[in-house]
């Protein structure tokens, strides 16, 4: 009984430990912005044409343009 007790609290845990990374990533995006380090901010980005956005003017795609215009408003 103690064993299948180990093993439920174990894979009940795991999860838990794993949603560590996105907030991480988020603290880490929003750290960035509060120290105006674009580097750091970018890099939580993928380097891709398909990085889609959403904004005022609707959807636009591209991580190029996107890279061009971060930190321009800080």
């Amino acid at each position: 009984m103690k064993s299948i007790r180990f093993v439920l609290a174990v894979f009940l845990a795991a999860p838990l430990r794993a949603q560590n990374g996105p907030l991480d990533a988020f603290k880490g995006n929003i750290a960035a912005i509060h120290t105006r380090n674009r580097a750091a901010y970018l890099s939580h980005y993928l380097h891709t044409p398909a990085l889609a956005r959403v904004g005022p003017d609707g959807l636009r795609q591209g991580y190029d343009s996107f890279a061009a215009g971060a930190g321009a408003s800080w």
